[in-house]
């Protein structure tokens, strides 16, 4: 069926625009990254995802029956997350520039980054508009917990590489592990909600998730409070091995680049919490929707006994 909802169809072609440009943008970005010799593993991410936010762009502004536009959709949330993620990154690892250059670089790249996340968060809300809330909440819920599910899997290997890696911080490794573990949990009981449409699991897993907020969210927190006690424990156990696991670098240039990186995965976590209650806010439209239905079909059926 083709898409019925004109003003919203000239809105998401006039952001598609703004997504080729953005993507061209940053495709130039990690170029001259890569020119001035700057260039790190975050440096082909982002030309990477400069080059899919192109190829995006273009399937938007061709998209025009509700099949070819769900897609779009789904690769737009999918994205949007993962921009997001990418620009957070960037913006922490200035800290671990080594020139005024590569911080400017740095800097740059993560903006663009972030206004892409906008354009993409912008044309994914225009999308489901154009698409109708009845196609779009159930599917958006099953992508919801796919997008988490993988989120929970990378909490569980961050929390075993801390619980490998260091011996002053068990219980707090350990406890991001349960996190992890338990959020896949709470994903696949939404994803059996959702496919079975059963009010009540849709109400227990809105329950599951919340707790999942607040657990995402103490692990954020912890990430960045524990910080300086995490730089700490690397100033007092700095040796030969350790710089070796580091690649030869020294300790200033070792613990920049963890003080960093900490505050990424900090500020990551942080953010997964919050987007975790779109997935409260799915799971109750889709059970209302549920009731809706079997409000109008009951009469039917009565009218039919």
């Amino acid at each position: 069926m083709g898409v019925h909802s004109v003003p919203a169809e000239v809105i998401l072609r006039v952001l598609n625009f703004f997504i080729l440009l953005l993507g061209s943008l940053l495709i130039v970005a990690a170029s001259l990254a890569a020119h001035y010799g700057t260039a790190t593993v975050g440096t082909w991410v982002v030309l990477g995802v400069g080059i899919f936010v192109f190829l995006l762009a273009l399937l938007g502004l061709f998209s025009h029956k509700t099949g070819s536009l769900f897609l779009y959709y789904s690769i737009v949330v999918v994205l949007s997350i993962v921009v997001l993620f990418e620009g957070v990154w960037i913006l922490t690892m200035i800290e671990a520039a080594e020139s005024a250059q590569e911080e400017k670089i740095l800097k740059t790249g993560g903006i663009i980054a972030i206004i892409t996340f906008v354009v993409l968060a912008l044309c994914a809300i225009t999308a489901a508009f154009v698409l109708g809330a009845r196609n779009v909440t159930k599917r958006s819920l099953l992508l919801f917990n796919f997008i988490f599910l993988l989120v929970g899997v990378a909490i569980v290997v961050l929390g075993s590489l801390a619980l490998a890696k260091t011996t002053g911080f068990q219980l707090e490794a350990g406890i991001v592990v349960c996190i992890g573990v338990f959020l896949v949990l709470v994903c696949l009981f939404g994803v059996a909600g959702a496919g079975s449409e059963n009010p009540g699991l849709l109400a227990l897993y809105a329950v599951a998730v919340f707790i999942s907020f607040v657990a995402v969210l103490t692990a954020g927190t912890l990430a960045v409070v524990k910080r300086q006690a995490v730089l700490n424990y690397l100033e007092d156990n700095w040796d030969s091995n350790w710089s070796s696991i580091f690649l030869g670098l020294s300790y200033s240039q070792a613990s920049a680049l963890i003080s960093s990186h900490i505050k990424a995965v900090g500020a990551i976590l942080i953010l997964s919490a919050f987007g975790l209650l779109s997935g409260i806010f799915a799971a109750l439209i889709l059970r209302s929707e549920i009731h809706d239905k079997s409000d109008k079909a009951a009469p039917k059926h009565r009218r039919m006994v």
